[in-house]
């Protein structure tokens, strides 16, 4: 039986655009959020610091949310306080044994999550090395799930979790913009209104595909031969569109291999 202290008091290094949407999520559910930045800065209900070195010795667990290249900016403040508190790096494409190399032997867990954590609507996912405990594990899992679900994946898998998840928001958000505008150029009805069909069309196909219906069945039962929709889809046929999506994943992963030389070179 695994007897776990509460660990309320969260540290945020670096608290940006995803920082800040985990704060005030934390805040709400009774976290002590300490939070750093470059500069001073006032957040509510955060302890605000520029020093770091006093935000870990008053946090339980760290999240580092800075950019790649700042990590080893830190690990001369981060090394010798670290101590036994776990290390949450929530840096995109940056590797485990990277954050360990450069921290020295602490306890590392990666992380990632997307913007609905801060309506607890978000899916989150962690991985660990060997020093985190099962008490450790429980803490950031409690920590995590107030944002929304959580799995723990092998790490192999975290970039491709964070395209499909912290990206995809972008490019789900990119695709539903350029139908609101084609709505309102093509067929000529006010945005307003072409984006309140969308979003309920949206709601109901997704309420449906949570079922046991595949995509794929989906299409077959909208579409009929030499139909309206038929006839939309081949343009999406011609064009290439799955292609398309396989250049924006490809291109993202890519992306994440050169944010973790980054760290390295920094």
């Amino acid at each position: 039986m695994i007897i776990m202290k509460a660990r309320k008091r969260i540290g945020i290094i670096g608290v940006g655009s995803i920082g800040s949407i985990i704060a005030k999520r934390l805040i709400s559910k009774g976290y002590k959020v300490f939070g750093s930045r470059k500069a001073a800065f006032k957040f509510k209900g955060m302890n605000t610091t520029t020093d770091n070195r006093y935000l870990i010795e008053n946090s339980d667990m760290i999240i580092i949310a800075t950019k790649q290249k700042d990590i080893k900016e830190l690990a001369h403040i981060l090394r010798p306080h670290i101590g036994q508190k776990p290390v949450l790096s929530l840096m995109a494409g940056v590797s485990i044994g990277q954050v360990e190399r450069i921290l020295g032997g602490t306890k590392v867990v990666r992380i990632m999550t997307n913007i609905a954590f801060g309506s607890g609507q978000a899916i989150s996912a962690f991985c660990c090395n060997k020093m985190v405990s099962a008490s450790d594990k429980a803490a950031v899992k409690a920590m995590l799930g107030t944002g929304g679900d959580i799995i723990e994946i092998e790490e192999k898998l975290m970039d491709s979790f964070t395209v499909l998840d912290s990206c995809a928001i972008a490019f789900y958000s990119t695709l539903l913009n350029s139908v609101n505008v084609s709505a309102s150029k093509t067929l000529h009805l006010d945005p307003r209104l072409a984006k309140w069909i969308i979003i309920s069309t949206m709601r109901a196909t997704l309420e449906k595909a949570s079922g046991p219906v595949t995509f794929e069945e989906m299409i077959r039962q909208v579409s009929t031969k030499g139909g309206m929709t038929s006839a939309g889809l081949k343009v999406f046929a011609e064009m290439d569109l799955y292609g398309v999506v396989d250049k924006a994943y490809e291109a993202a992963l890519k992306r994440g291999l050169a944010l973790s030389s980054i760290a390295e070179q920094s």
